[in-house]
């Protein structure tokens, strides 16, 4: 598999440098990017010439939100079918699961933090997309 780009759309720093850690220890080849909220997120993917492979989104931040966030992705984006959305938040509640359903377009709904059973998923549903 490729080297992988990666955007984790979050606002905690320890979280971030968890991620990182945790996807280096699995091994994972990648190039990582991080945000703190849903509209400096927005403004990334506009900015970038590249879509990244993966999006690593939290569902409470400030500015924009997971969910806020993916109301205005979902409205025509030039990376929503390229890009694969996960939803990785420290949300254990049942209306937050429920509301994440309502998003087609994510490919999971992952507890924090990032588990290896999580990166294994995440690797194949890539390497499924990369045909």
């Amino acid at each position: 598999m490729s080297l992988i780009d990666i955007l984790v759309i979050d606002d905690s720093d320890a979280f971030i440098k968890l991620t990182r850690r945790s996807l280096g220890k699995a091994g994972v080849e990648c190039n990582i990017a991080d945000v703190s909220n849903g509209r400096r997120a927005l403004d990334y993917l506009a900015e970038t010439t590249k879509c990244p492979d993966v999006i690593l989104l939290d569902m409470n931040m400030p500015v924009m939100d997971g969910f806020d966030f993916l109301n205005e992705y979902t409205k025509s984006h030039k990376c929503l079918n390229k890009s694969l959305v996960y939803m990785l938040t420290s949300s254990i509640m049942d209306k937050d699961k429920s509301r994440a359903q309502e998003y087609p377009l994510l490919k999971a709904y992952f507890e924090k933090p990032l588990t290896p059973d999580n990166i294994v998923h995440i690797l194949a549903d890539v390497k499924a997309s990369m045909g």
